[in-house]
């Protein structure tokens, strides 16, 4: 599964995406039966999240999660 601009996720679905990658279970929408899911997932964002954290809008403990398999990948005009 890939979720691009996280950084522009509210606080709900924040909890969602955490719950998501910890327990890797979800509800699908409009049902209240709990779904179990082996997906991985790979997110993208082009805001610095470090700085959204601080800033309150961003969890910390999502923050923390995702940072554990960080990939960098600098602007293509800076590899030229």
């Amino acid at each position: 599964l890939f979720l691009d601009e996280i950084g522009d996720l509210n606080e709900r679905s924040q909890v969602k995406l955490l719950r998501l990658i910890q327990e890797k279970d979800y509800y699908q929408l409009g049902s209240d039966v709990c779904m179990k899911t082996d997906a991985r997932i790979v997110v993208a964002t082009n805001q610095v999240l470090s700085d959204r954290m601080a800033d309150g809008s961003f969890r910390k403990d999502l923050y923390y999660r995702l940072k554990t398999h960080q990939i960098c990948i600098p602007p293509l005009r800076d590899r030229l």
